[in-house]
């Protein structure tokens, strides 16, 4: 790994730690692409592209439950790990190289049958600041 790299990861780990202990977003492909989410632990849901292996950058194609991609970094052995289900949940950490890649840390899988375009319907509403409660914090 390279210092800059190396550097990168510490800043993206301190923002990342900045998040309350285990919530993150759930996004989908267009709220990733906002670039809102830089440095932040995230969940993605959806499938690998199929015949996606990891590329010489270790980037594989996801796609979202709206229908768009993103590029995931992996290890080199991710592939080898196998995905048993035709959807999966991935959480990273989105990269602060302004390209909206995310670092997987952990594959969730979900089944063969998950409603994607129920879950994307669930996210949207969960973004929409006209439905923002926090059931956990009275601020």
């Amino acid at each position: 790994h390279s210092t800059q790299h190396i550097i990168s990861t510490l800043a993206s780990t301190k923002m990342a730690q900045q998040q309350e202990d285990g919530y993150y977003p759930r996004l989908n492909a267009a709220m990733l692409n906002t670039g809102n989410f830089t440095g932040a632990i995230i969940s993605l849901v959806g499938s690998v592209a199929p015949n996606s292996a990891p590329d010489h950058n270790n980037m594989i194609s996801f796609n979202c439950a709206d229908g768009g991609s993103a590029q995931i970094q992996v290890d080199p052995d991710f592939g080898s790990a196998g995905q048993h289900t035709a959807y999966v949940e991935i959480v990273g950490l989105v990269n602060e190289d302004g390209s909206n890649s995310v670092q997987h840390f952990v594959t969730r899988e979900l089944g063969d049958d998950f409603d994607v375009g129920n879950y994307n319907a669930m996210i949207q509403l969960q973004m929409d600041p006209r439905f923002k409660i926090d059931l956990f914090h009275n601020k």
